[in-house]
């Protein structure tokens, strides 16, 4: 997966050392160091993605015409719809919906 330790050492430090200084100090070092370790998160976490998908693309290059063709329309198909099951959608019942 993509998820590793140094993604979640970032996160860690993004989330509660430096976001809660921010909030408590407001000062703009504060603000810069914060933002700053949020673009370095975000950029070790999109190579991670793109260096796994990397890797799943070579893995169903191999598969695709040989005898694990299966293996590969198997991951395509999960990839596919585990989209749709992350998905939670909160339904709004009807006496309720002219709030919304």
């Amino acid at each position: 997966m993509w998820w590793t330790e140094e993604i979640e050492g970032l996160v860690e430090e993004k989330k509660k050392k430096l976001y809660q200084k921010r909030l408590n100090t407001k000062r703009h070092e504060d603000k810069h160091a914060h933002l700053e370790i949020k673009r370095q998160t975000r950029r070790i976490t999109r190579a991670e993605k793109n260096e796994m998908w990397d890797r799943k693309c070579q893995e169903i290059n191999t598969y695709i015409g040989g005898r694990k063709c299966t293996e590969a329309w198997s991951f395509i198909k999960s990839v596919r719809t585990s989209g749709k099951e992350n998905v939670q959608l909160q339904m709004v019942p009807t006496d309720r919906w002219v709030q919304y």
